[in-house]
């Protein structure tokens, strides 16, 4: 509950990495599609809480 995001896994918290075409040369850097270029993602635990939070919502409308 203190900290809901973690370092996005695929791009290892910078938002984007870096690749090399076959010429080895650098390429254009492109957001990561995981975290939308923001670093961080939501932990598992959070998710299931936001998740819990809307069933229980929409159970008592």
């Amino acid at each position: 509950m203190a900290s809901p995001f973690g370092t996005c896994r695929k791009c290892d918290g910078a938002g984007a990495k870096p690749t090399v075409n076959r010429a080895g040369k650098l390429k254009r850097v492109k957001p990561c599609r995981r975290c939308k270029g923001q670093g961080k993602r939501l932990r598992i635990g959070r998710r299931l809480h936001n998740h819990s939070r809307e069933i229980h919502r929409a159970g008592t409308r």
